[in-house]
């Protein structure tokens, strides 16, 4: 079960949790889509919200939704004198049909159960 089939989307969430809160530390996600998407913030953001809302950051949200972009999602953090950025980018729809291909070959050989992305890696 997943937001997100992504493969280096998944690799992205793994490298929040590594993120400590800090004093001063502000932090902005900002995602896109293509103007037809319903939702706002997407799935995959609120899957971002919740790490960090997890380690007690609260971030300032941008959901944007404009042309045909397949999806983008930033996170910067910002502290006095520098900047952290971390972006992913689905620059087509098979990035997520190779993730879930990927997620069907191993849930293939697992007992019942509930498994997501990370449980791959």
């Amino acid at each position: 079960m997943s937001a997100n089939f992504s493969i280096l989307f998944t690799m992205l969430k793994s490298m929040l949790d590594k993120i400590k809160n800090q004093p001063n530390l502000q932090t902005v996600v900002c995602e896109t889509h293509h103007q037809h998407k319903k939702d706002k913030p997407s799935g995959s953001a609120k899957q971002i919200i919740k790490i960090l809302n997890s380690k007690n950051i609260v971030p300032t949200v941008y959901a944007l939704r404009v042309g045909e972009v397949v999806g983008e999602h930033k996170i910067s953090f910002y502290m006095p004198d520098e900047e952290l950025e971390i972006v992913h980018t689905a620059f087509s729809k098979r990035v997520f049909c190779n993730g879930a291909y990927m997620a069907c070959k191993f849930i293939s050989s697992k007992q019942n159960g509930v498994y997501d992305m990370e449980d791959l890696f």
